[in-house]
Parts: C-alpha cells; sequence; structure tokens
C-alpha cells in the first residue's frame, strides 16, 4: 500500500514538471520594466502555493493514516504529527505573504 501510496504522491507532484518544461514561452513587450517587488511578489506567490499544496498532501495523509491506525498508539501519533506540520506548513505560507509589505517597508516605496 505504501508502494502505490508513495508512487499516486510522486505523480501528482511530479506532473506539472511536463507541462512546465514543453510549455512554450511567449515573450512580452520589450519595454516591461519589472521591479524588485514584482520579483519577490512572485516568488512569494510560488512558496505560497508550493507549501499549501504540500500541507494539504500531509493533511490527506494524516487522515488516511487515522482512519487505518486501528486503534494503534504509534499510527494515532504519527498522523498527528503529520497534522502537525501541516499546520506548521499553513503558518508558513500564510507568514510568506508579509514578505512583501515588510520588504517594501524598508526599502519605503
Amino acid at each position: 500500500m505504501k508502494k502505490y501510496l508513495s508512487i499516486l504522491c510522486l505523480t501528482v507532484l511530479l506532473a506539472p514538471v511536463g507541462f512546465i518544461c514543453f510549455a512554450e514561452s511567449v515573450e512580452g513587450p520589450p519595454d516591461v520594466d519589472v521591479s524588485v517587488i514584482d520579483i519577490i511578489k512572485n516568488i512569494v506567490n510560488w512558496v505560497f502555493a508550493i507549501f499549501l499544496g504540500i500541507s494539504a498532501l500531509f493533511i490527506i495523509l494524516a487522515a488516511f493514516q487515522f482512519l487505518t491506525a486501528g486503534g494503534s498508539a504509534d499510527k494515532v501519533a504519527e498522523a498527528r504529527d503529520k497534522l502537525l506540520y501541516a499546520a506548521i506548513g499553513i503558518g508558513v505560507a500564510v507568514l510568506s505573504r508579509a514578505i512583501v509589505p515588510i520588504v517594501r517597508n524598508i526599502l519605503n516605496l
């Protein structure tokens, strides 16, 4: 069961890579002005999406482990740890949204 679950998780996580690798790049207008804040916003958006995705995966795995624990204290404790890690991931994702205002205040923009 663990083998199939790990294959499924890897497939879900690596599926977008194929689409990104074979995507056509479209050039924008040559006079686009990109600021540091825009670059930081893009990075923060990616970090936010990645952490939320991984946290959702951990929540699903923890729920599955709770359901299949069968009263085993070790499996229940491991599922609780996964839920804790998911909560930490969501917290980091939410805190990553605070980076842009902090950088704006530091740079006085």
